[in-house]
């Protein structure tokens, strides 16, 4: 198998989502947090972490798009990880 690097566009439709209550080790700090699915124009889908909205604000179908926003922190060297989540499109 070959890997190749693509980039991802930056909006899509939010598919599906929920919201982790319980969540998995390193990130009990987040928790609740929304993760949902987003599917492209191209068909690709992501399952992604969802930010800057509440749940009820979210609709299936709905526009979203990429923003950076912090992932976590390192307990010992304090780094902070950020990377790509999705929020409601701001149009």
């Amino acid at each position: 198998m070959r890997l190749h690097q693509s980039e991802l566009p930056h909006v899509g439709r939010l598919m599906s989502f929920t919201v982790v209550r319980q969540a998995p080790i390193g990130f009990e700090e987040t928790a609740p947090y929304i993760v949902g699915v987003v599917e492209f124009d191209d068909g690709t889908r992501l399952v992604t972490q969802l930010t800057d909205c509440d749940p009820d604000e979210l609709r299936v179908g709905m526009e979203v798009e990429a923003v950076v926003r912090k992932i976590t922190q390192d307990g010992h060297s304090g780094l902070i990880i950020y990377g790509y989540k999705f929020r409601p499109r701001i149009t």
